[in-house]
C-alpha cells in the first residue's frame, strides 16, 4: 500500500476493488504495511464491502463485512527500529462474477462533494459564504 498523500509515509486508509469472485468460497485479505500500534479492527470494527451485484439488484450499499479480522504487529521492520503492522480478514462473497470493493471508511467522492457543494448553493442561508 502506498503512503497516505502528503503525509509522511503513514499508511492506514485502503480502498481496492477484486472482480469475478466465485460465491460460497472464503477469500483471506492481508494489509502487510500499516503503522499504528492498534487499530479498531481489533475491538470491533470491520472493513467496509460494496458488492456491484447487489447494488443492483438491492440498492444494498456499503456494509461491514469480515470475519477473522485481526490486527498485529508484523516481522517487516521499516525504517527506524519500528515494525509494520498488518490487517488480516476473510470475506465469503454471495455471487459469482461480482465486483467488489474494499475500504478502511465510507469512500467520500467527487460526486458526494458536488451534491453537497450544489446543496450549498441551493440554499440562501448558506450559498452567501462561498
Amino acid at each position: 500500500m502506498k503512503p497516505d498523500f502528503l503525509t509522511k509515509g503513514y499508511t492506514q486508509w485502503f480502498y481496492f476493488r477484486i472482480k469475478n469472485t466465485r460465491a460460497g468460497k472464503p477469500y483471506k485479505f492481508n494489509i502487510i504495511n500499516l503503522v499504528k500500534p492498534d487499530s479498531q479492527f481489533n475491538h470491533g470494527m470491520k472493513p467496509l464491502l460494496y458488492s456491484e451485484i447487489d447494488a443492483e439488484r438491492s440498492n444494498i450499499g456499503w456494509l461491514r463485512e469480515g470475519t477473522d479480522i485481526c490486527y498485529f504487529q508484523n516481522s517487516i521492520k521499516r525504517k527506524g527500529a519500528y515494525h509494520y503492522f498488518t490487517l488480516t480478514w476473510t470475506v465469503t462473497f454471495k455471487h459469482d462474477f461480482d465486483t467488489c470493493y474494499f475500504a478502511h471508511s465510507y469512500p467520500y467522492g467527487l460526486t458526494d462533494l458536488n451534491r453537497y457543494l450544489n446543496k450549498l448553493e441551493a440554499d440562501p442561508r448558506t450559498n452567501i459564504h462561498f
